[in-house]
């Protein structure tokens, strides 16, 4: 079962807003996320109720591209 992606989430006052690709700070400051950033974060949110491998977020977040572990 996947889950669909919430357009944000807050966890410990800090707010995720995956349309906008930002990260809204518990001061009201905007951190904007890299594009990858972000993809991880939907993935394992859309993966919530499983282990997310690493092999499984490098083959999603950079498919046909050979990064290293680091990456993550």
């Amino acid at each position: 079962m996947t889950l669909v992606n919430p357009p944000s989430l807050v966890l410990n006052g800090v707010e995720f807003d995956f349309d906008a690709g930002l990260l809204h700070g518990k001061d009201g400051e905007d951190v904007p996320l890299r594009p990858q950033s972000l993809a991880v974060l939907k993935h394992l949110i859309a993966n919530a109720n499983r282990v997310v491998t690493k092999d499984e977020l490098l083959d999603t977040v950079w498919p046909g591209i050979a990064v290293t572990e680091n990456s993550l």
